[in-house]
């Protein structure tokens, strides 16, 4: 996986032209490195990019796909020369066998996260046996030299129930499962200790490609990351091919999906959205309608995503980001367009008689788009729409909650159209991170809620803020109270 240990080696590599050449691998996030080295000048064309094969000299073989040609080099030494090439591979895999990109290889992935264990809080898996006296003899059972082995005063029993299954969800994405695999040493005179690592797979339903399994893998892991509340660091991850027997293949990522954040909140697993342990169903549920809904949704998403991994770098770009998320949204996102009067309606028709007889011009342009937009919802509607159902429901916990999203939109809109606005927002940055959080708040909030979560249960219970979704409700009446005195001047 990423943080398994990082990897120089040597090997001999495929060129385009069946040549082989020798190479030296460098694999370490993002100085992973190939560099190829032969008597002969290389050429651009000799190097596919999409795709280059070697084999180690521990006879593993390694594929390296969507390579960046980094630059071609001739080293000089007494009439001999050498020539180099430097290329970054995207993806490494290593193992028994090779693979092409176009190829429907794979048949499951797994990988491991870093706050597994905080999601997938198992506590009752492993123990300790409180009444170690009693069964000592019986599970130490017979010494070496066939005594029984001599029990103690003080005896411990430490132990691992043997459930390994944690949750077993089908999704469009195919079958997602999570288990525990703990690992021991055998024991000895400095102790013995069971270090378990929690595994997720996607099992396909058909043979995908390395890129297809590698978006699934990613969109489960965006999912994840939410629940969670932070970006997760990937390790571990494997593909198990379709052939019976087949051992999985490694893969190294140069550019990882995510990276832990430095500082920033440690989750806590009394804050994660959803409980895999004590209510599997609604987990389930919702990372079915989640990943089945992605499609359409993961523009609006993604744009949400990027903001939630760097939790606490707001600027302009963020807050406009997350009000264009709701522009985004597919239109089944939203109830059904406004309803407009018979007069409305009629002076539409009129308006866009008059114009559509001018002459094209970029304001003839503009007036009838702005003529077409009458009955569509505007940001402001859908905004407020995506947001209704705190705004009626839970008037007490984000009392004005409508007035905060509307300024915010107002503030989107300065900084996007000029518009004017009663708020100096450069002097006001807590003002403008407190519009942003509202906005992506609603948006995530309502996201889950269309999944079949239950924002209700979740943001009025108990939270100690380790998830943005608890300390936005904790933090609200401040920062509301601060909002208010600014737009009262």
């Amino acid at each position: 996986g990423m943080n398994d240990k990082d990897l120089e080696t040597f090997g001999k590599f495929e060129l385009s032209n069946d040549k082989l050449v020798f190479g030296q691998l460098k694999l370490a996030g993002e100085a992973s490195r190939l560099e190829l080295q032969d008597d002969t000048p290389f050429t651009i064309s000799d190097i596919n990019s999409a795709f280059l094969h070697g084999t180690l000299n521990d006879f593993r073989k390694v594929t390296l796909l969507d390579c960046v040609q980094m630059g071609i080099s001739v080293k000089s030494r007494d009439k001999q020369s050498s020539h180099h090439a430097s290329i970054v591979p995207h993806y490494v895999l290593l193992g028994d066998r090779h693979v092409h990109p176009e190829e429907l290889a794979v048949k499951s992935v797994s990988f491991s996260i870093g706050d597994a264990w905080t999601l997938f809080h198992d506590f009752e898996a492993f123990g300790f046996d409180r009444n170690a006296k009693q069964h000592i003899t019986e599970v130490a059972g017979i010494g070496k030299d066939g005594k029984t082995t001599l029990a103690g005063d003080d005896p411990r029993i430490v132990y691992f129930t043997g459930k390994t299954l944690i949750a077993d969800v089908s999704t469009v994405n195919g079958s997602v499962s999570v288990k525990h695999c703990p690992g021991w040493d055998m024991g000895g005179a400095h102790g013995i200790r069971i270090d378990n690592t929690i595994f997720i797979s996607i099992t396909f339903e058909n043979l995908l490609t390395v890129k297809m399994a590698t978006q699934r893998l990613i969109q489960l892991l965006r999912f994840l990351e939410l629940v969670i509340g932070r970006a997760q660091e990937l390790t571990n991850v494997y593909f198990q091919l379709g052939e019976a027997g087949s051992r999985p293949l490694e893969l190294r990522w140069t550019f990882p999906p995510s990276r832990q954040m430095k500082g920033g909140r440690i989750p806590h697993s009394f804050d994660v959205l959803l409980n895999p342990i004590s209510d599997p169903d609604t987990f389930a549920k919702v990372m079915q309608n989640w990943l089945s809904s992605d499609e359409e949704r993961r523009d609006a998403r993604s744009r949400f995503l990027t903001s939630f991994r760097n939790q606490n770098e707001y600027d302009t770009d963020r807050l406009i980001r997350a009000a264009n998320m709701f522009d985004i949204l597919p239109a089944s996102a939203f109830p059904v367009d406004v309803e407009l009067s018979p007069e409305l309606i009629d002076a539409k028709q009129q308006c866009r008689a008059l114009f559509r007889k001018l002459p094209a011009s970029l304001e003839r342009a503009a007036m009838l788009n702005a003529l077409g937009h009458i009955g569509k919802p505007s940001l402001k509607h859908k905004v407020l729409s995506r947001g209704r159902f705190l705004i009626g429901g839970m008037n007490d916990t984000f009392p004005d909650l409508e007035m905060v999203l509307e300024a915010a939109v107002d503030c989107r809109n300065h900084y996007v159209h000029g518009s004017p606005s009663k708020i100096d927002y450069r002097q006001e940055s807590d003002t403008t991170g407190f519009l942003t959080d509202a906005l992506e708040f609603v948006f995530v909030v309502s996201d889950l809620k269309d999944m079949g979560w239950n924002p209700y249960a979740y943001i009025n219970k108990y939270t100690t803020m380790s998830h943005t979704l608890g300390s936005f409700r904790v933090d609200y009446a401040e920062r509301l109270h601060s909002l208010k005195s600014l737009t009262a001047r």
